[in-house]
């Protein structure tokens, strides 16, 4: 198990484009982690929405996610690829930047529908493009290792936005998890530009990799 894992992970952080794809996924983890978790606590502390606004706003959010997923399905060809990644994350950083400067209920709605709606969309789009870029036969690998660093980030996020917002109050994480986004998105988004029409390398694949395929999952 530690020797396939390790071959997942040399395959994922040797593809610039892999490894590009899950900093910005484990960044994001780490943002939407903490916004997850102080975003009912701002909405009842800051904004006096009360239990059932807290509710319906999270039915916003999961619904919004929903219509992202469905839109990148019906996106024309030239740009469901890399540009709808890129507007579908710097929604949701610019959501989770707008939470922390303008703290008002109004904000908070829109935001909401906007940073679900381009988590859902870079959700699927991702995880089609980190399916092509893989080697079939190691696909299984290098999604393990590819979804432990993206969700094993998660807890951390929590625990970081949790200390944070005890020192700082809470729209100064929520302000850190936009910025946090937006800064690894364009330091990365050239990366994610480039063109993927090349067949996947089947020269990184160790010897017995055909017998360990896997069948493609979502991420």
């Amino acid at each position: 198990m530690r020797a396939e894992m390790a071959e997942g992970a040399r395959l994922l952080l040797g593809h610039p484009e892999l490894r590009a794809l899950v900093v910005l996924v484990a960044a994001a983890g780490l943002a939407v982690s903490a916004v997850n978790t102080l975003l009912p606590l701002y909405a009842v502390d800051r904004l006096a929405l009360g239990p059932h606004g807290v509710g319906l706003l999270v039915t916003v959010f999961g619904a919004a996610t929903l219509l992202g997923a469905v839109l990148a399905a019906r996106l024309p060809a030239r740009v469901a690829g890399a540009p709808a990644m890129i507007a579908g994350m710097a929604a949701a950083g610019a959501a989770f930047t707008a939470f922390a400067l303008f703290p008002r209920p109004a904000v908070l709605w829109l935001g909401c529908g906007l940073a679900g709606t381009g988590l859902g969309l870079w959700n699927v789009l991702c995880s089609s493009r980190r399916q092509r870029l893989t080697p079939p036969a190691a696909l299984g690998r290098v999604s393990g290792v590819y979804r432990m660093l993206a969700w094993g980030l998660n807890p951390v996020g929590s625990a970081l936005a949790g200390i944070a917002a005890a020192a700082t109050g809470v729209r100064a994480p929520l302000l850190l998890a936009g910025v946090l986004v937006l800064v690894v998105l364009a330091a990365l988004a050239p990366a994610l530009r480039r063109e993927q029409n090349r067949s996947p390398d089947m020269s990184t694949c160790p010897p017995d990799a055909k017998q360990l395929a896997d069948v493609p999952s979502s991420w």
